[in-house]
């Protein structure tokens, strides 16, 4: 998923006019992010011998990880994000306006569009901390989780699709000027899935998740306002409960699939914004920019082991 997250990014796909591939691209992209949602809640939410204190600690202490990790990578993009507002003919206010805009509220800037996800995970985490904190009961938590994503998905499609109601499209202006879209919203629902089947003791069979899985994700490509929003859930939630399924011994190199998965997500528009500035006039879609950065990132992820292997070599000539 984190080279689904290239691909989104960088479009290898554009300029291929056919409507049911571009809806099949749509559907397909936008797992990505769920999937890395369902990960977090996971890892964080998975049974373990503690008392609700514990608990709370746990879920702030990574709430806060996740703000450090924002704060850590948004701080990187920094040449990114002022190029993008010294050139984008806007005054100085208005940059300054998107700017905090983007860091407080989107999760984004230009060339750092993928940060949202950390953001979203710290405000996700943030709220979960504070509903087992004051002894919410996990219906409630999965309610409020609930009600949030709905709101977050009626809030990005309607941002997608503008309507001519003069109220519809008040709404629609204030959405774009304060949060761009909902999507910031959907963290939570993700994080308590996620938590969810990891206390699972027996996962749905493989053939009826299969079966769901490519039901929502056809569904998913009508591209109807909600409905596509909540395919997503399934579809996200059926590949993850197929990944868990899977079996695979201990192995080196899983770790190297670990490291290059992290690298491929924080880096790689930095690697566009670079092949860009230096070979293109700024249009960063095409399979050139695909393949640039995801090479490079591959190339990244390679040097530890290289690291290693040389000094291994090293080692059996002495």
């Amino acid at each position: 998923m984190s080279v689904v997250v290239i691909a989104q990014h960088t479009r290898p796909f554009e300029g291929v006019e056919n409507l049911f591939f571009e809806r099949w691209e749509t559907m397909f992209f936008s797992l990505s992010v769920p999937c890395f949602f369902l990960c977090s809640g996971f890892f964080l939410f998975r049974e373990r011998e503690e008392s609700r204190e514990e608990t709370v600690r746990r879920v702030r202490r990574y709430a806060l990880n996740a703000l450090r990790l924002y704060l850590l990578w948004t701080a990187v993009y920094l040449p990114c994000t002022f190029y993008g507002y010294f050139t984008d003919g806007k005054s100085f206010w208005v940059d300054l306006y998107l700017l905090v805009q983007g860091t407080v509220l989107g999760g984004y800037h230009f060339c750092s569009w993928h940060l949202w996800y950390l953001l979203s995970v710290f405000y996700g985490g943030g709220l979960l901390y504070l509903l087992i904190k004051h002894n919410w009961s996990e219906k409630a938590i999965f309610a409020a989780a609930l009600f949030l994503f709905f709101v977050g998905v009626a809030m990005s499609d309607l941002v997608e699709f503008p309507c001519s109601l003069p109220v519809l499209s008040l709404i629609r202006t204030g959405i774009v000027r304060t949060f761009e879209s909902g999507r910031i919203f959907t963290a939570p629902l993700y994080l308590v899935l996620g938590g969810w089947l990891s206390r699972k003791k027996v996962l749905p069979p493989v053939k009826g998740t299969m079966l769901i899985l490519a039901a929502a994700f056809l569904a998913g490509m009508l591209r109807i306002p909600i409905w596509s929003g909540f395919m997503t859930v399934f579809a996200a939630v059926g590949i993850f409960c197929l990944t868990l399924s899977v079996s695979l011994k201990p192995s080196p190199v899983w770790r190297y699939f670990d490291r290059a998965s992290k690298i491929n997500y924080y880096w790689h528009m930095m690697f566009v914004f670079v092949y860009t500035l230096c070979f293109r006039e700024f249009a960063y879609y095409g399979w050139d920019v695909f393949l640039a950065a995801a090479v490079c990132c591959l190339a990244v992820s390679l040097l530890p082991t290289v690291k290693d292997f040389a000094v291994k070599k090293k080692g059996k000539d002495i």
